[in-house]
């Protein structure tokens, strides 16, 4: 599958510039671009979805050495977060967490981004860590597989 590189910027600038910008940082298309490449040339897994043309959201990770698996983004365009388009998503991704058996997902959400933070608690990870403006959310154990198995059926 050909990852669509610029509908994934695109999306980001949409939904990151102003979280970034409450951070007291910026969002950077060429920056995002040339990092994006790297970590897909890199190995990093992206599972998308696209509602005709437009790509309605993406979730990025990757599985690491130590048994986890780390959520590097997710997004969800806003004008398709009704819900739908995050279960295709996670069905997709559920797919591939029930043939990895991670210890745990890992992610990291800024505190700026309150729809993330929300969504993070409603699928049961809880905060880890506060690191400079970001919070470390942790989903593990029996958590993680009702997790898994809530979407993949």
């Amino acid at each position: 599958m050909q990852v669509n590189i610029k509908g994934i910027v695109e999306l980001d600038k949409l939904n990151m510039s102003n979280i970034l910008l409450n951070s007291k940082d910026e969002f950077s298309y060429d920056t995002r671009k040339n990092q994006l490449i790297k970590e897909i040339s890199d190995g990093i897994k992206i599972v998308e979805y696209n509602n005709g043309l437009q790509l309605a959201g993406y979730i990025q990770y990757d599985f690491l050495e130590n048994g986890n698996c780390f959520i590097l983004s997710l997004q969800v365009h806003p004008l398709h977060r009704d819900g739908a388009v995050l279960k295709t998503l996670f069905k997709s991704f559920a797919k591939e967490l029930n043939k990895e058996k991670p210890n745990a997902l890992i992610s990291y959400v800024h505190m700026s981004n309150p729809i993330s933070i929300q969504l993070h608690k409603r699928l049961k990870f809880e905060i880890q860590k506060e690191y400079e403006q970001k919070f470390k959310f942790i989903i593990e154990g029996i958590n993680l597989q009702k997790l898994i198995d809530k979407f993949h059926k």
